[in-house]
């Protein structure tokens, strides 16, 4: 059929593997057929349940070679020679090799007549063995090796050995006719048969002297000889009803009908995939092209095979048939193709190729190709979860390290579905182990891995490479080279700390827990090491008379052999040996298993009696142990492998003991980076328990009690109970750094024993206290605190050190509950020393940020906006005694009820010295000057307000247009500048600005606008300091210099961030622009004089994750302290 003259590349899995001449790390299957497994999670019986043969990740080799009308021949992975499978029972049979290599399911042999000394072929079909055609060839006549039922194809040859014709040979009535062949143009010197089916033959032809190839295609109804020529790179095939020449270099097709050989049609192939110029095997059925390629040798341990397609002929329009095929398509006799192929390995299958009734392409299924069994490299069980290591996964030399939960109390039993942790590539060492706590580990080079998943493990490093890995539990390994054995630490994240905590050379040894026990210098005697704590435990006599060669730990129970001489268990409890058979065995907690013969053999330890566990064949090296079986130390549990390659997991008929609790692993919750979030953590403590946990709770609360996170589970991971925890509350709110107290309750999975109750500590580093994302509302500004006439707290300054709470959830306009946090004019006022206030969140530890700096004497006002805890929120004074006040201009929300805010590149609206936005006025004493705010659909606009130019001693109010004028937003002296940011609501597209006393020149510099239904949402959070020059956070240290600027990196996340930028130490007077990075500097921010300290809240926009610092004037230390930001 195809007759590609290309040479194919050599396939990992292809004719050899195919052919069973090699198993790799596969384990051949006798004949084709695969046992049937059971559904994952299904009990074969009470006490167990069965995880399937996931199966070899590389479907089974398979090659076909000839198809018939019921079958067809093939070589298959797993069997020896040539086979023939009738295509709707199955049944299949061995064949030669000149049987599969015919075509339409028939064969022809050439054999010596010696009554005539005349060749004789038979042609004989495949699958009945009924002979069709026999005839002897005439004297110098030559077999060309094409035949039919009922025709055989000859050829003659000069006496120099060049080929002058062909004949068509019948036999009738018993005699055998020749029938002449037309149309043979000239001599030639080589004859290739290149394709054939009942209706024609395809011949390749060369002679001396021409450089390309040609030939003739033979039409068996004519008896007529068309001629072809190709071209280097050219190939030709015959297809049901069409020939068809194939430029593969070129990567098109010339078509023709077989009736009409000389009307072709030109086609071009789409590019084939991975960089190939063609494909490997193209054949033609009806109108359409058939391509399959091989898979390039980088990628063939990776997929199982590239896509099978098909082109229309003349127009180009291509079909995908298959997902993945093998390149080899084969004709059958009804002008169907057959192919191999399927998503994966486990829907791999025969599948036919034909036309459907509108003449398009169709695939069906014809039989299934059975998936090669998973080859285990390590079988390891805890706590109820399996963990082995198998070939079901793509790569070369790579295995799957898989997990499987089973709860072998439920009735009846389960299991889960298989999950793959990680692709493990060229292990060397291994030894896989389960740890008990969810986590297997195993050794590969210098290094024992405890995989979390496929990028993250616990790892420990060894002083040698060729170890393997023979206990474990939680966070500690042991692990062997030659005599020596290596007690490691996973859980050492010391760098200067090796991880090897303990060396034993010449001398067995167990690991239970944080001890390593291992025998003394008086026979019979055994000690134990504690990990934690350093301490060597007195000597313990286990009655052996012996020296142990071999240890193990579970519990109450240490199992000891010496040699194959005696073996035996010491129950801690009864203080006591108690004898076992010896041969290799594994220890579980009450009981010992061996592998005996073709058995899994149980000694219960609490009644000595020994019994069969399960039927099991012999391993081909050793017993098997912890490859195709292995025991629970963590529970009542075998598991091991049978021989159809599932995984049985049984539980054992022995008293359960109590749940013990094991070393536990609770480190810090430590958050890095000083930018406005710190780097994202996850708290992931340990509990470790000696058998499976079931239901379980996890309380996280401050240290005063008041809860924070609760966490549960209907089970836990293995014998262990896991929680990841990133430092947010329910609510999904960041918690501020301290500590904070865990409570855990645990009970067992099998429901024996107590409940486990305990509790702890620890400390959550780094973190800042943040609000959910919440929406904004403007209110009426009013005020909510005045500590002059003790409105909202009492009446008294606040003096050094102290502190006023204020309650706002509930007050004008602000809502008793759902608030996140609230915008407020704070003033500073009367105060007696130099000092600086701070305001924060209720209940929540004071940062270093400071929101106003002040003079002895002088009045300041500073916007704020702080997250709202419990309803309340701060205020801290630093030196002498001050008033406060605090005028509320809105809050935000959790929800969309309120506004989102959309920042904007600041932009001056108005300045009355230029006659921006307003007449170009001062505004004189009770004066006002209303400034529209063309942006459409505004509930609220945020300005940063500068006061300039004053004559006198005054205030200015900001407020929305109509209404009744509230509280003041900027405090000024004659010849001052003063900023302050203001956020107020905009009433019929205006907001009005009132001047006290004097006249003073205002300017307005918009930093965005809040609108309904549109922008971002903000988070406030704990005030946090995110640059300072002074100690070089953010930025180096160092002042800013004249007309410099310093560019601080917040993150891509955020749209705007709100900070509290303080300029301190000026040298001259000037001012300080923050505005997004990359951009045009359009408006001040900060005004100041040299010497003085003044603080302003910024809304600035950040662009490319960064906003900038410019200083016009002078040298000056800048500071930023973070209360929020904008995202969405």
């Amino acid at each position: 059929m195809n007759a590609h003259v290309r040479t194919h590349r050599k396939k990992a899995l292809a004719l050899a593997t195919a052919l069973g001449i090699t198993a790799g790390m596969c384990a051949a299957t006798a004949g084709t057929a695969t046992a049937a497994a059971p559904a994952a999670g299904n009990a074969t019986a009470s006490d167990e349940v069965v995880i399937p043969d996931p199966g070899r990740f590389q479907p089974r080799g398979e090659e076909l070679t000839q198809a018939g009308s019921t079958g067809y021949a093939h070589r298959q992975e797993g069997t020896a020679g040539y086979l023939w499978t009738d295509a709707e029972t199955g049944a299949t049979k061995p064949i030669t090799e000149e049987q599969a290599k015919g075509h339409s399911g028939l064969y022809a042999k050439v054999a010596a007549d010696p009554a005539v000394s005349l060749d004789r072929v038979t042609v004989t079909d495949v699958a009945t063995g009924q002979e069709r055609l026999a005839l002897t060839l005439p004297a110098a006549r030559h077999f060309s090796g094409a035949f039919t039922t009922d025709t055989v194809v000859t050829t003659t040859r000069s006496d120099d050995f060049r080929y002058t014709g062909f004949q068509l040979l019948q036999v009738v009535d018993g005699k055998t006719v020749e029938r002449p062949v037309t149309g043979f143009e000239a001599t030639f010197e080589e004859l290739r048969l290149v394709g054939q089916d009942a209706g024609g033959a395809l011949f390749s032809t060369w002679q001396e002297g021409h450089l390309v190839e040609g030939g003739y295609y033979l039409d068996y109804a004519t008896a007529t000889l068309s001629p072809w020529s190709g071209s280097e790179g050219v190939g030709i095939q015959l297809g049901t009803d069409h020939l068809g020449i194939y430029n593969f270099v070129e990567n098109r097709i010339s078509t023709a009908p077989r009736s009409q050989p000389k009307a072709s049609v030109e086609t071009q192939l789409p590019k084939p995939l991975d960089g190939a110029t063609s494909f490997d095997s193209v054949a033609i059925i009806g109108d359409w092209i058939v391509l399959a390629q091989a898979v390039p040798e980088h990628r063939e341990s990776f997929v199982v095979g590239e896509k099978l397609q098909a082109v229309r002929i003349g127009t180009g329009e291509v079909v995908e048939l298959l997902p993945h095929a093998t390149t080899k398509l084969t004709a059958a006799p009804d002008g169907s193709l057959l192919v191999v192929g399927g998503d994966s390995a486990t829907d791999w299958a025969v599948r036919r190729v034909s036309l459907s009734a509108n003449g398009t392409p169709q695939v069906a299924t014809v039989r299934k190709v059975p998936q090669v069994p998973t080859y285990y490299a390590g079988l390891a069980l805890g706590g109820g979860r399996v963990n082995y290591l198998s070939t079901n996964v793509s790569g070369i030399d790579t295995l799957g390290l898989h997990d499987v939960d089973t709860n072998l109390s439920a009735t009846p039993p389960t299991a889960g579905t298989p999950q793959l942790r990680a692709r493990i590539i060229a292990p060397t060492g291994q030894g896989l182990f389960s740890t008990g706590d969810g986590d297997s580990v195993y050794a590969d080079g210098k290094r024992l891995y405890a995989r979390i998943d496929a990028t993250t493990s616990r790892t420990a490093e060894l002083p040698v490479s060729n170890a393997h890995v023979v206990d474990a539990a939680g966070r500690y390994v042991l692990a062997e080279s030659g005599t020596t054995k290596y007690v490691a630490d996973l859980e050492n994240y010391d760098s200067n700390v090796p991880d090897v905590k303990r060396t034993i050379t010449d001398s067995a040894a167990a690991l239970w827990d944080a001890k390593v026990w291992q025998p003394t210098a008086t026979t019979g005697q055994v000690n134990s090491y504690n990990l934690k704590t350093g301490s060597t435990s007195a000597p313990l006599d286990l009655g052996s008379g012996c020296k142990p060669t071999e240890l193990q730990a579970v519990g109450r129970w240490l199992y000891w052999a010496c040699g194959a001489a005696k073996a035996g268990v010491y129950d801690h409890t009864e203080k006591k040996s108690v004898t076992v058979p010896t041969g290799e065995a594994l220890l579980g907690d009450g009981y010992v298993v061996r592998h005996v013969e073709d058995e899994l053999q149980l000694t219960n330890l609490l009644t000595g009696e020994t019994s069969q566990l399960a039927d099991l064949p012999a391993a081909a090296m050793g017993s098997g142990r912890r490859q195709s079986w292995t025991v629970d130390k963590f529970g009542s549990g075998v598991a091991y492998v049978d021989a159809a390659k599932n995984v049985h997991v049984k539980k054992v008929g022995v008293a359960a003991q109590p749940l013990a609790p094991l070393t536990h692993s609770v480190e810090p919750l430590t958050f890095e980076g000083t930018g406005v979030e710190p780097q994202a953590a996850t708290w992931s403590p340990v509990w470790r328990f000696s058998k499976a946990v079931g239901s379980w709770e996890l309380r996280i609360a401050k240290g005063n009690g008041e809860g924070v996170r609760t966490f549960t589970g209907t089970q836990g991971t293995g014998g262990a109970v896991r929680v990841k925890w990133d430092g947010k509350d329910a609510q999904g709110r960041g918690v501020e750094s301290g500590q904070y107290r865990w409570e855990l309750i645990a009970r067992p999975l099998d429901g024996t024993g107590p409940v486990h109750s305990s509790f702890g500590a620890f400390d959550v580093n780094g973190s800042s206290l943040t609000t959910v994302p919440g929406t904004y509302t403007p209110v009426t500004p009013t005020r909510l605190m005045d500590t002059r006439d003790g409105t909202g707290v009492p009446k008294a300054k606040v003096g050094p050190g102290g502190t006023v709470s204020l309650r706002v959830a509930g007050k004008a306009g602000v809502p008793a509950e759902g608030v996140t946090a609230v915008v407020l004019n704070v003033t500073a006022t009367n105060a007696t020393a130099d000092s600086f206030v701070s305001v924060y969140p209720n209940d929540t530890r004071r940062t270093s940020a400071s929101n106003l700096n002040f003079k002895a004497g002088r009045t300041v006002p500073n916007l704020v906006t702080v997250p709202v805890v419990n309803g309340y929120v701060e205020f801290y004074n630093k030196s002498g005694s001050v008033d406060l006040l605090a005028d509320v201009s809105g809050y935000y929300a959790e929800g969309t009820a309120g506004s989102e805010y959309q920042p904007v590149t600041p932009k001056r609206l108005m300045d009355t010295r230029e006659g921006t936005g307003v007449p170009k006025a001062k505004v004189g004493a009770g004066g006002t000057v209303t400034l529209p705010v063309t942006e459409p659909g505004v509930t609220a606009v945020a300005l940063n307000v500068t006061a300039t130019n004053p004559t006198a001693t005054s205030f200015v109010s900001v407020y929305p247009y109509g209404t009744a004028r509230g509280a003041s937003n900027l405090n000024f002296v004659a010849g001052q500048t003063v900023p302050n940011l203001v956020i107020v609501p905009v009433k019929d597209g205006k907001v009005t600005f009132y001047n006290h006393a004097g006249t003073v020149d205002l300017i307005a510099d918009v930093a965005g606008y809040y609108k309904d239904g549109t922008g971002s949402v903000f988070t406030g959070m704990q005030p946090k300091r995110v640059l300072d020059t002074r100690t070089g956070t953010g930025v180096p240290a160092g002042k800013v210099g004249t007309g410099k600027t310093v560019t601080l990196t917040v993150g891509t996340k955020y749209t705007a961030v709100v900070m509290n930028v303080t300029a301190t130490e000026p040298t001259a007077a000037g001012f300080v622009s923050v505005y997004p990075y990359g951009t045009t500097r359009t408006a001040s921010n900060l005004n100041f004089v040299a010497g003085q300290t003044v603080p302003n809240l910024v809304v600035v926009p950040v662009k490319d994750g960064k906003v900038t610092f410019y200083n016009h004037t002078g040298t000056v230390h800048l500071i930023a302290d973070v209360a929020g930001y904008f995202t969405g």
